[in-house]
């Protein structure tokens, strides 16, 4: 044997007569170590790519994980404080009611029972804490649109239009439902049950007022998570941050 061939057959290569595939598709020591020297390389480099577009997409995912997390966290806060100015309330026009009565003020009396039934409704909508439905919805979208984690040039695609769907304040449910239609209508041989996507009805959500504050009236670690937030939640805007972050104190 040649030393040719014996650094073939190191590779794989086999002589003729041990050769046990299709016998058109053998080649000779010679060929098949310059196929070798010539293919390997671009092999190797495609792989490479792919590891290190692989490991991109992994640190992505968990990027939008942590922030998902983070933004559940700030909005069961924002609940919390929310409940607790009520209550502080609450208990002011218990005490008002009180003297109102003693003073024989009927008319004041049936004013200061209607801020509290109204304090009492707005005590029940935060303890329900609609904002997080919306991420929850957002973390059963996922699971039921795995392309998105798994497939580079629909995310990349995705990405834009979820740029445009922000810019005309699409949010909520009805952003991803948009977000999944056109996709779908870009990818139309990736979608083998068109008919799988939820049927829940949009509801809207109404946010308290910010007073009058900007994106540079937030402390420099609250500006920080607004817009990762903006960045990864699905159809969630600075202004909406704006009204969560300041809502409470307006």
């Amino acid at each position: 044997m040649s030393e040719l061939e014996a650094k073939a057959k190191e590779q794989g290569w086999a002589p003729k007569e041990e050769w046990r595939g299709d016998p058109d598709k053998w080649v000779d020591a010679q060929e098949f170590v310059e196929r070798g020297e010539t293919i390997l390389p671009i092999v190797n480099a495609q792989l490479k790519k792919e590891r290190e577009a692989n490991q991109k997409l992994r640190e992505d995912i968990d990027e939008v994980k942590k922030t998902a997390a983070e933004f559940q966290a700030f909005q069961k806060r924002q609940a919390e404080q929310a409940i607790k100015a009520v209550e502080a309330r609450m208990e002011a026009l218990k005490a008002q009611r009180a003297e109102a009565i003693s003073q024989g003020d009927g008319e004041r009396v049936n004013a200061i029972d209607d801020e509290i039934e109204e304090a009492r409704e707005t005590k029940r909508q935060a303890k329900v804490e609609p904002q997080n439905e919306d991420m929850a919805y957002f973390d059963t979208w996922l699971k039921d649109n795995n392309w998105y984690q798994e497939d580079a040039k629909m995310r990349r695609y995705a990405d834009g239009v979820a740029a445009e769907l922000n810019k005309d304040g699409v949010k909520g449910k009805t952003f991803l439902k948009q977000l999944r239609a056109e996709v779908e209508s870009q990818f139309p041989d990736k979608f083998k049950n068109p008919n799988r996507e939820r049927s829940d009805v949009d509801t809207g959500t109404t946010r308290p007022p910010s007073g009058g504050k900007t994106y540079n009236d937030l402390p420099d670690e609250a500006k920080k998570a607004c817009d990762r937030f903006v960045k990864t939640i699905p159809g969630y805007t600075k202004e909406a941050y704006l009204a969560d972050y300041f809502g409470v104190e307006a």
